[in-house]
């Protein structure tokens, strides 16, 4: 037999880009809105209990968006900004990640209308991202998500995972408890806890590595 081929699971938020997709939108929609700032102080602890596994990944994401009220015009503003909130060691091996992108898969519970318009720098092609999509009203408000995409679940992304019947040694890479799940539930051989933007300890002990940044990374991979 020859040698498996290594398959990359890399999450998008607070791992490929430094910050959470949902909180930079709400930081665009709420411009202007005096209650601008608890409103983000209640998105961010809402993030970081469906991060920690505190809160299932469903109502993390139902909360978030009722509280943010956006629209399409927000929606491609945070694309933009999203773009220059890469993460420096994954911008440092862009070579890489553009090298290996048949092997590298975007799964994400975030949205893919933040996602691609990044991904797409690394030439990543667009079926290798796995994500929610927004609904929209007939004014291009933010409805609510397609809650029929596996990703809207608990174990989304394990569900996912498997669903690409991946035949090699699977890396699931993230900073947060659903990518743990990922190997929880079966669908891949490693979890790596991701921690160069954002450090959850809960996430960390259940991981097989942690890892400070890209470089650490592909040594990982190398061994």
């Amino acid at each position: 037999m020859g040698i498996k081929k290594n398959y990359y699971i890399i999450d998008f938020d607070s791992t490929f880009v430094k910050k959470e997709g949902l909180e930079v939108l709400a930081e665009v929609a709420l411009e202007g809105n005096p209650k601008k700032m608890p409103i983000l102080a209640q998105i961010k602890k809402i993030t970081a209990a469906g991060m920690e596994g505190r809160l299932s990944f469903k109502e993390s994401l139902s909360r978030r968006l009722r509280l943010i009220k956006a629209n399409e015009y927000h929606v491609g503003q945070t694309a933009d900004l999203i773009k220059n909130k890469i993460t420096l060691s994954f911008w440092r091996n862009k070579n890489f990640i553009k090298k290996n992108g048949g092997r590298i898969y975007i799964i994400s519970g975030a949205f893919r209308e933040l996602i691609t318009p990044t991904i797409s720098l690394f030439n990543i092609a667009p079926n290798h991202i796995l994500a929610n999509n927004f609904i929209y009203n007939q004014n291009g408000e933010i409805v609510g998500c397609d809650e029929k995409n596996p990703l809207t679940q608990t174990g989304g992304k394990a569900k996912a995972v498997a669903s690409l019947h991946l035949r090699g040694v699977v890396w699931a890479v993230g900073d947060g408890y659903t990518d743990y799940e990922i190997k929880k539930r079966g669908a891949a051989d490693y979890f790596v806890a991701y921690t160069e933007n954002v450090k959850r300890p809960s996430v960390v002990n259940n991981a097989d590595f942690e890892v400070k940044n890209f470089n650490q990374l592909l040594n990982l991979f190398s061994n």
